[in-house]
C-alpha cells in the first residue's frame, strides 16, 4: 500500500530537483499527491483498465514534469478555506 511516508521518501530521493524538495516538505502536497496518484489508479481499476495502473513513483515523476497539476490545485484549495 502506497503512503504518504512513501511520497516523501521518493521525492526526497530527487535530490537535484528544486520541485521535488519543495514538495516534501509539505504534509498536504504530499497527500494531494498521493490521492491524485490513488484516484488515478481506482479509476482505471474500476473500469477494468489493469494496464493502465501506474506505479508511485510513475506518477510523481508525471506531477514532477507538470507541476502546476499539483501546485494549482493546491492554490485553488488554499483559497477557497
Amino acid at each position: 500500500m502506497d503512503t504518504v511516508q512513501d511520497v516523501e521518501i521518493y521525492l526526497l530521493s530527487k535530490k537535484c530537483n528544486l520541485t521535488a524538495r519543495r514538495w516534501a516538505k509539505n504534509k498536504r502536497l504530499k497527500q494531494r499527491i498521493l490521492e491524485r496518484h490513488l484516484t488515478w489508479n481506482g479509476d482505471y481499476l474500476k473500469i477494468n483498465r489493469i494496464d493502465m495502473l501506474k506505479p508511485l513513483h510513475s506518477n510523481i515523476d508525471y506531477y514532477l514534469d507538470h507541476p502546476s497539476l499539483i501546485d494549482d490545485q493546491f492554490r485553488d484549495e488554499a483559497g477557497q478555506v
